[in-house]
């Protein structure tokens, strides 16, 4: 009898987890949630949620959230790209979304022509829908009309986008129909390496269907019948930027991977849910202990990594309020919680504070020495593991 093979191995199950966005104008705990379970193919080494739903069912109900992603690298970019690809020539631009539009910008402001998808025209959905809208509504259905509208770019902007996507094989196929013949793609993704390395739980989100490598990404490009014309590896603190531009393979390929990068791979998958139950307990421990003396327990910042923190060591019991001074989120309760947002006004005269940082591992430093100055001597820490203030450290 031929023993089967599983093509994937669970990483860690954290069960059923609210939606990040859905924030509470009271403390109301239901709310809509979802299964996050991460696995990783022994195939390709790459990681994805078990359920990988279509996330048009975790489109926001408001319409202010906004998520910034890291620019300070198109400037440089932009200038490479077209020099070593299109001499410097005049090229069309076009872009998926509105997280393209910076970059797109940029081609403007040196004489390109440039075009964007429009969500409320091309696709007939609301403005500023975010990225599981859009990915939901620009199916092969749409490229008649996009081809009609839209001159077929030189170069194709897909920036933080992919990492989302639900159904890749429709998806290439759309972006493929978008450019010329001998047109290029730019895609931009998160590096998950030192995440996963450091075993950051905050990491997970429901939005997030993959968990992208340096070198999974390559992978899964192939895979979906693309070459690798260039990569580049942009650092930051936490998550790095991979910077890929690609172009359809001619003819169907055969994806030979490296046994080594391969391996590698595994490993950092299998040994990135290790340490969570022992952080977990370590948690619990440490804050049932300030609680018995009296400290209020608070975190600075009230976006989905904060709610992550908090969900996945499930210490809801523990966190007295959050701070965040987004007139937005003021007064509303995170998801699937009885914990408010408040101002951060209300670290004035409260002396037996413990405070939390979920901010940029590049604000901290300046954050810190605000706080102290500003509203007292508190003991802060970061969520983050790999910040130097980090709570696991």
């Amino acid at each position: 009898m031929i023993k089967k093979i599983n093509k994937y191995q669970q990483i860690i199950n954290l069960g059923l987890q609210p939606v990040s966005n859905r924030y509470n104008k009271s403390s109301n705990k239901e709310c809509l949630k979802t299964n996050l379970t991460l696995e990783q193919s022994n195939e390709t080494g790459i990681i994805k949620l078990k359920d990988s739903k279509n996330p048009i069912i975790y489109k926001p109900l408001v319409k202010w959230i906004k998520y910034n992603e890291p620019e300070p690298h198109l400037d440089q970019f932009v200038k490479t790209i077209l020099k070593k690809y299109f001499y410097n020539k005049k090229i069309v631009v076009g872009g998926i979304s509105s997280k393209d539009d910076t970059t797109l910008d940029r081609f403007f402001k040196l004489g390109h022509k440039i075009w964007r998808i429009n969500e409320k025209k091309d696709l007939k959905i609301s403005s500023g829908s975010g990225i599981e809208t859009v990915q939901h509504h620009l199916g092969l259905n749409k490229l008649n009309h996009l081809n009609k509208k839209y001159n077929l770019a030189d170069l194709l902007v897909v920036r933080h986008i992919w990492e989302h996507v639900y159904n890749q094989k429709e998806f290439s196929n759309v972006l493929k129909g978008l450019i010329k013949k001998d047109g290029m793609i730019f895609i931009e993704i998160p590096d998950c390496r030192k995440l996963l390395k450091s075993k950051d739980i905050t990491m997970i989100w429901e939005e997030h269907l993959y968990y992208y490598t340096s070198q999974t990404i390559i992978t899964s490009l192939k895979q979906n019948g693309f070459r690798i014309i260039s990569k580049k590896v942009i650092s930051y603190p936490t998550e790095n930027s991979i910077l890929l531009c690609i172009k359809p393979y001619k003819k169907k390929r055969n994806i030979i991977l490296n046994y080594n990068s391969l391996k590698k791979e595994i490993n950092l998958g299998v040994n990135y849910g290790k340490q969570y139950q022992q952080n977990k307990k370590y948690l619990h421990k440490l804050f049932s202990e300030m609680i018995e003396k009296k400290k209020e327990i608070v975190l600075f910042g009230g976006g989905h990594l904060s709610l992550a923190f908090i969900a996945f060591y499930d210490i809801y019991k523990y966190i007295s309020f959050i701070i965040d001074d987004d007139i937005n989120k003021k007064g509303m309760f995170m998801p699937g919680s009885s914990i408010q947002i408040k101002s951060s006004n209300e670290l004035y005269n409260r002396e037996n504070v413990f405070l939390l940082l979920t901010v940029n591992l590049t604000s901290e430093k300046k954050l810190i020495k605000l706080i102290k100055k500003k509203y007292g001597n508190y003991k802060i820490k970061s969520i983050f593991p790999l910040s130097k203030y980090s709570i696991f450290r």
